[in-house]
């Protein structure tokens, strides 16, 4: 009996990202124009997605600041 073993792709077909995934807190406030307070509010109210990595340290899910900031932009 032959086993076939499962091919991984190479690196180069991979796709890279353009863009972070991840932004911190600061980050995303600058880029949306707010206080750092405003976006972990936003984030708690589910307007932001984000993993929070300690009780002070949050990422935010860069695609949820466009969306974000889309939704501003068009209101």
């Amino acid at each position: 009996m032959i086993k076939r073993l499962a091919v991984l792709p190479s690196s180069s077909q991979f796709i890279k990202p353009a863009e972070p995934l991840l932004v911190s807190v600061k980050e995303a406030a600058r880029l949306l124009g707010l206080e750092s307070q405003s976006i972990r509010r936003l984030a708690r109210r589910g307007d932001l997605r984000y993993k929070k990595i300690s009780s002070t340290k949050w990422l935010i899910n860069y695609k949820s600041v466009e969306v974000y900031a889309s939704k501003l932009v068009s209101a």
